[in-house]
């Protein structure tokens, strides 16, 4: 095997080592998604930037939840950024609708998002790496980058309805 023929089958092994690591983190993260949506719905709710929440029952304000990490799990098992846009557009419109039908304004939207990103980051991804060691820094940067653009368009399709 040369050198070329070797740094290929190097980087299609640590490729699927890391596709590996993406669907075991979709697998955390869904097995773990109630303690982490109930952590962002305290976060919610202690935030002074989304006081519309507190006209919402955890039902009402959990609502596309499960839909969301479920749409998260597919874009991470899949690791295909083209995909993301697609596999979110529903669930983020029809929360950002019920946002709007719930009173919130656009920045208390923007800022519900960014508290489930935040969870997802310091607690999710935190949680599985700690449970797995050979969560390298390369596959979880690679799962933030993923992670920050899914949620980067959730935002973008959730405010939509506020705009349309």
């Amino acid at each position: 095997m040369n050198n070329q023929q070797k740094l290929t089958f190097q980087n299609s092994k640590q490729k699927d080592q890391h596709q590996h690591l993406l669907s075991a983190l979709a697998d955390y993260l869904c097995e773990n998604r109630d303690d982490l949506t109930n952590e962002w719905m305290e976060a919610v709710h202690r935030s002074p930037q989304i006081q519309s929440s507190e006209k919402l029952d955890s039902r009402q304000l959990a609502n596309h939840m499960p839909n969301l990490f479920d749409d998260l799990a597919i874009v991470l098992r899949r690791a295909d950024a083209v995909q993301i846009e697609q596999e979110i557009a529903h669930d983020a419109y029809a929360h950002g609708a019920d946002r709007w039908e719930q009173g919130y304004d656009l920045a208390e939207l923007l800022h519900e998002v960014a508290t489930i990103r935040s969870v997802i980051f310091f607690s999710g991804i935190s949680g599985f790496a700690r449970q797995n060691p050979a969560f390298s820094d390369a596959a979880k940067k690679h799962a933030k980058e993923i992670v920050h653009r899914f949620f980067s368009e959730v935002n973008i399709q959730s405010a939509q309805r506020f705009v349309h």
